[in-house]
């Protein structure tokens, strides 16, 4: 672990993120698939912790993020390719529409429940994220975000590589998204910070993690706003980009 610290304080922590990504994602494309969350979270959490904990959270967070652009990109392509177990039984549990966006029955107040079901979604992603982040330093958080990533991955990747084109690649990946990904990112990075130092015995500094926090949670509130307004409409879009004429 002092070695990959050395490595990481030299600026070798974006090589070592890109070859554990290749790493982690050709050995999860073949080894039973609930495993492959956690091969994720196994590739980035060293670079994650080092950044955490030597304070330069917005390092880790731009690391994270960065690992997690690459792990889609890898993982979109396979799918697109039909490589290993991703268009077989990896896509079994990972291919799912998200339950608090499901299209509202019609009638008075159909709105309200809608946006109370996803408000009511995005506040138990939060606590979780918090629950696991504050058991293991962001470790589990990290595994239940890379499911989550894995899912929309293969979406896109399927997209293209059924034929229906980039469209419906880029369409799989709404724009509300970013904003649930960065927000539960910031959340997860705040609580593991405050783990660390109560790990190590340092004097605490609740006033940065809980920083993180809220801005984590005003995230998730916008990601609620857009996916309030967006989701039908965008719905469509996909669905007529995955129902054209196949190219």
């Amino acid at each position: 672990m002092n070695f990959l610290k050395d490595e990481f304080n030299r600026g070798m922590a974006p090589i070592y993120i890109a070859l554990a990504t290749v790493v982690e994602v050709a050995l999860g494309l073949w080894l039973w698939a609930p495993l492959f969350p956690f091969l994720g979270a196994l590739a980035v959490y060293p670079v994650f912790f080092h950044y955490t904990r030597t304070g330069r959270l917005k390092t880790a967070f731009l690391a994270t993020a960065g690992w997690a652009a690459l792990h889609f990109i890898l993982v979109a392509g396979a799918a697109a390719m039909n490589i290993g177990d991703i268009g077989q039984g990896a896509v079994e549990g990972y291919i799912a529409t998200d339950s608090a966006g499901s299209t509202p029955q019609a009638g008075p107040g159909g709105d309200m429940e809608k946006l109370g079901r996803i408000s009511a979604a995005r506040a138990g992603d939060l606590v979780a994220v918090i629950a696991l982040s504050a058991i293991s330093g962001g470790a589990l958080a990290l595994a239940a975000g890379t499911a989550g990533l894995n899912q929309l991955a293969i979406k896109a990747g399927l997209a293209i590589g059924q034929g229906h084109g980039l469209d419906a690649a880029i369409l799989s990946f709404p724009p509300w998204m970013f904003f649930r990904a960065s927000g539960l990112l910031m959340a997860l990075m705040g609580v593991s910070w405050l783990f660390i130092m109560r790990l190590e015995k340092r004097p605490m500094e609740f006033g940065r993690g809980l920083g993180w926090v809220a801005l984590g949670a005003f995230f998730l509130a916008f990601d609620t706003y857009l996916m309030w307004n967006l989701q039908e409409p965008w719905a469509r879009f996909l669905a007529e980009a995955m129902n054209g004429p196949i190219k």
